[in-house]
């Protein structure tokens, strides 16, 4: 995780952003906050992002309704893009069918390109 952490402090507004998201300690989002949980304690992920995207659509402000996902855990290794999906999925389902109406996932592989690409 340091490694991951010095490559991200490194890498501009991105990788500081990606800091602060990792780090941050929301209060009043139990949403996000149960999202969180439940994707750290099962994915062990080395890099997690969840991004509150509501406030960009029709919904009353402080809305949990759309979110965006990176993750990238060595868990993903020898799985395919569908499995990982559905991996997430799973473990976020009872979000899914409780006000969670659009989830993004990015899901990503230690040291592939697009991991690189968001760490760089």
């Amino acid at each position: 995780m340091f490694k991951v952490r010095r490559l991200l402090k490194n890498k501009g507004s991105l990788g500081n952003l990606m800091l602060q998201k990792m780090s941050s300690n929301a209060v009043s989002n139990p949403i996000e906050n149960s999202m969180k949980k439940k994707l750290e304690e099962s994915l062990n992920p080395l890099v997690l992002q969840i991004i509150n995207e509501s406030y960009m659509h029709n919904v009353p402000s402080g809305s949990e309704t759309h979110f965006k996902i990176v993750v990238v855990s060595e868990l993903f290794e020898d799985k395919s893009l569908i499995k990982r999906h559905r991996m997430i999925n799973q473990l976020l389902e009872s979000e899914l069918q409780n006000g969670v109406h659009a989830l993004s996932i990015i899901h990503l592989l230690l040291f592939s390109p697009l991991f690189l690409l968001y760490t760089t």
